[in-house]
């Protein structure tokens, strides 16, 4: 409380020294030749005395203020920045270390395997900065053969590939087809496909309505075998159904044992009955 009266104090003190030199130079101004050599000095003296207290007012007030800002601003920089996994590979790229940040790169995208900036970080150094297609394109290969990339990220990596190689292999075209076809079998009915139909329209025609044809077929046949799997698990149901009545009589049954049910009885099988003798016959007299 004491030094905020003190700094009003001042600031009070300082406008009044200027309203001073206003009114001094208006005076000074008014003076004949010789009055205006003697005020002269008295002029010079207010704008000195005036000058003087307002640098001590920037020493003292001004200038602490505008550190702390800076300081703050400074510390709130460092905060934010420790919480930035990109600021250490973008240090190494403002230094001219490509190397160095290609490999931070790396591990953001270990760290952050569903993210794919730091991938078309490593594939952008690879071109821009380094001149190695051959590692961008081996960059982009690994990335497609991983399968848990939305549709959006694999098709931008399939499509940055086909970039890359229609740019450094013009010749290859028949791995340009091949990777427009993957977007079009992997991702039917999007615009992802839309993409990749037009662009092979421009290279072959002919090869897109085949392709076409191929998918339909393909999901055809798919159709056709989940209906099948659904009618087989209804017949096996429908089987299972007799053989579940069939167990459960035989528990019913089997409890009725455990609780004591009398046992049928059984009746004795009958004596069997002698078969008399047959006579001797009569001896021949002699």
């Amino acid at each position: 409380m004491h030094t905020t009266l003190v700094r009003n104090i001042a600031i009070v003190i300082f406008i009044g020294l200027l309203v001073m030199c206003v009114v001094q130079f208006k005076s000074y101004q008014g003076l004949s030749d010789v009055e205006q050599a003697d005020g002269i000095i008295t002029l010079i003296l207010c704008f000195i005395v005036t000058a003087v207290f307002g640098g001590l007012m920037f020493v003292f007030y001004v200038l602490p203020s505008f550190g702390d800002a800076v300081g703050e601003a400074m510390l709130s920089s460092a905060e934010e920045a420790g919480t930035d996994p990109y600021l250490k590979a973008r240090g190494k790229i403002a230094i001219g270390d490509y190397e160095g940040a290609v490999a931070e790169f790396r591990q953001i995208a270990r760290e952050n395997p569903e993210d794919r900036l730091p991938i078309t970080e490593i594939v952008k150094l690879y071109l821009e900065r380094l001149h190695d297609p051959a590692n961008a394109e081996l960059v982009l290969e690994n990335a497609i053969r991983d399968e848990h990339w939305s549709p959006e990220d694999a098709s931008w990596f399939i499509f940055k590939l086909v970039d890359l190689v229609q740019t450094h292999q013009s010749e290859d075209q028949d791995r340009v087809v091949n990777l427009l076809q993957k977007v079009m079998r992997r991702y039917p009915q999007t615009r992802h496909s839309a993409n990749a139909t037009h662009r092979l329209r421009e290279i072959d025609p002919q090869l897109v309505a085949s392709v076409q044809a191929e998918i339909a077929a393909e999901k055809a046949a798919e159709e056709a075998a989940e209906a099948e799997a659904a009618e087989a698990g209804e017949a096996e149901a429908d089987f299972s159904e007799p053989a579940a009545e069939t167990e459960d009589a035989v528990a019913e049954v089997a409890a009725e044992e455990d609780a004591g049910a009398p046992a049928p009885e059984i009746s004795p099988a009958p004596a069997p009955t002698p078969t008399p003798a047959s006579p001797e016959p009569p001896k021949p007299s002699v």
